[in-house]
């Protein structure tokens, strides 16, 4: 008889009828860990609450499953950044504000949560004060992410506008 890690209430378990086993890509610990579990629950987000499910598609209860996974692959772990880091990025002269914006974003991703007005001081604080699109932050804040994002892209095409034509 083979060994198996499953109790008697999990060795008799039967899924749903229309199962069909996810794909899903094997942890080979040079990724987040965090990210690879927050990934298998998107997977199964409709049978979340089928906890037998989860662990028959899994192992054991996925809470010890999740813990011991992290545990062993915590060095792999990207560790969010103070959001005192977003102030080292600044706009240099004759770069695109679209490749500036590129690269803020990614720094935004790496900072533990943080105040949108916060990150909004810091922006305007990056890019150049002469620049169009400063006056315009200051005049109208954006009130979200998404609407800043939506005026860089703004700017960024009035910026191409400006170097083709010179």
């Amino acid at each position: 008889m083979l060994s198996t890690p499953f109790g008697p209430h999990m060795i008799n378990y039967e899924s749903s009828k229309g199962f069909v086993v996810l794909k899903f890509m094997m942890y080979v610990g040079m990724s987040d860990p965090f990210n690879h579990i927050m990934h298998f629950r998107q997977l199964m987000t409709l049978y979340i609450r089928n906890d037998g499910l989860m662990c028959k598609n899994f192992v054991n209860t996925f809470q010890d499953i999740s813990e011991a996974f992290v545990d062993h692959y915590l060095h792999s772990a990207r560790q969010k950044q103070n959001i005192s880091t977003l102030r080292n990025i600044k706009l240099q002269e004759n770069k695109l504000l679209r490749d500036f914006m590129k690269l803020f974003e990614q720094e935004i991703l790496q900072v533990e949560s943080c105040n949108m007005d916060v990150i909004l001081q810091i922006f305007k604080r990056s890019i150049n004060l002469c620049m169009p699109f400063f006056e315009s932050l200051t005049k109208k804040p954006p009130a979200m992410m998404d609407n800043l994002f939506r005026r860089v892209d703004k700017y960024s095409m009035l910026e191409d506008d400006v170097r083709a034509a010179s």
